[in-house]
């Protein structure tokens, strides 16, 4: 509308305006189509792989920082489950990268997802093929974030694709049902694109936590508020299929957080774990970003640890 009203101005005058006026005129066109060409996204696509502020989340002032990793389908991800709630583990499994197997070619390493008494996985957790802790189908919605928007992260292999990794995130009802273990047989739904009914002899990778804030490019959470936790790591899948992590470093609600991963062009997403969040993230120029601790008090605790490697 300003555009429209400042180009009638200028057609409309008899005098050619001077320079001044000119660009003036220009500095105010510009702006609204600035305003008008950019996406609400906080953090543009230019600024992954690296921190950088949520500026829409802002609490008390202060703007919680996030890094957001986007890799190729043919990165290969693993979980290492650890004895127990390890101290410093992430930075322990930093210094080890190059000389243990487990974490030889490394681009990311970060805490995995929430667990339970003792440090165990607290629901579906697979690596390697393996299944490490069998799928919960019944969370309890009122624990905390585990049990609400209740979902899975997976890499699988489509049956009409057999050589293809795809990545999504799925409801875990969802999940169960179509892996035989909830409901008849007549329940299995086909994934909404119809491309491929996903099932557990299919799934490489999973893990299972809570909650879910993005599934299908919908907000799950739009009215979790929750501030306190002090960090957050999520997983998930941009729109291109490519999956994503995204670690925040700040004070951030989950609903804010969730409009601003959408705004960046990230169509499922799935909260990892808050508070023991740990990671060391290998940026485009081989530089490695190490954030352990980001808080000055301790390094934190992890009861396993996420290894995504560069595929073949």
């Amino acid at each position: 509308m300003l555009t429209l009203i400042l180009l009638g101005f200028t057609s409309a005058t008899a005098d050619p305006l001077d320079p001044e006026k000119t660009r003036a005129i220009e500095k105010a066109v510009s702006a609204v189509q600035s305003v008008n060409s950019k996406s609400a996204c906080p953090v543009p696509e230019t600024d992954f792989d690296q921190w950088a502020p949520i500026l829409e989340c802002t609490v008390n002032g202060v703007a919680p920082k996030v890094y957001i990793k986007k890799f190729s389908k043919t990165h290969r991800f693993s979980v290492i489950p650890l004895s127990g709630e390890v101290q410093g583990a992430i930075e322990t499994a930093f210094q080890n990268r190059n000389t243990d197997p487990a974490l030889s070619g490394a681009v990311y390493i970060g805490n995995g997802p929430i667990y339970g008494p003792g440090g165990s996985a607290k629901g579906y957790l697979k690596s390697g093929g393996k299944v490490l802790s069998k799928i919960s189908c019944s969370p309890d919605p009122k624990d905390g974030n585990w049990g609400r928007e209740n979902a899975v992260f997976v890499s699988y292999r489509p049956r009409n694709a057999p050589h293809e990794n795809r990545f999504r995130v799925i409801p875990t009802r969802t999940l169960c049902i179509q892996c035989g273990l909830l409901g008849p047989e007549s329940e299995k739904k086909w994934e909404t694109d119809g491309e491929d009914l996903v099932q557990c002899d299919q799934i490489d990778f999973a893990i299972q936590s809570g909650p879910a804030i993005l599934l299908e490019n919908e907000l799950k959470v739009p009215d979790f508020k929750s501030t306190s936790a002090e960090t957050r790591s999520l997983i998930g899948v941009a729109k291109d299929g490519s999956p994503v992590t995204v670690d925040v470093d700040g004070n951030a609600s989950l609903a804010c957080l969730a409009v601003a991963m959408k705004d960046s062009g990230i169509t499922e997403l799935l909260h990892r774990d808050s508070t023991v969040v740990d990671v060391a993230i290998q940026g485009r120029s081989g530089k490695w970003s190490e954030h352990y601790p980001s808080h000055p008090s301790a390094s934190k605790t992890a009861a396993s640890v996420l290894v995504i490697k560069a595929g073949r």
